[in-house]
């Protein structure tokens, strides 16, 4: 009988270079996979100076000359010998993978892509959420 999937959320195939920081560590990885409030990186060794608790990660889309890194902050919920599980609620499937399609769609044009980039955040619901009020 196979395991019993206890996720809330489907994990969907995803590559991007990731780095993560925790408690002045950098490890360098691979993202293999996104979920809503998850994302696995494989660090390619033990990552064994990262712990359970609080880190950052720098998910990097890049395209020839044109890159864009998204930072935010996550909590460290398990590592493994392949790599790191992180969970936070800043991570949304649907962002991120409009984000990729923007890159592979206007990799000869970065300036344009830069205006649906901005045009695309300042479009989101959380847009100027914590903006300081006039």
């Amino acid at each position: 009988m196979p395991p019993i999937d206890k996720r809330r959320y489907r994990r969907i195939d995803f590559r991007a270079e990731a780095i993560i920081i925790q408690n002045g560590e950098t490890i360098s990885g691979e993202v293999l996979n996104v979920s809503t409030r998850g994302v696995f990186v494989k660090t390619g060794a033990p990552a064994s100076p990262l712990a359970h608790g609080d880190a950052v990660v720098s998910i990097r889309f890049s395209n020839g000359a044109a890159s864009l890194a998204v930072t935010m902050p996550v909590e460290i919920v398990r590592t493994t010998d392949e790599g790191v599980a992180l969970h936070s609620p800043h991570i949304n499937i649907y962002p991120i993978l409009h984000l990729e399609h923007l890159f592979i769609y206007r990799k000869g044009n970065p300036q344009q892509l830069t205006v649906d980039f901005c045009e695309y955040i300042c479009a989101m619901p959380s847009a100027g959420k914590n903006a300081p009020s006039e």
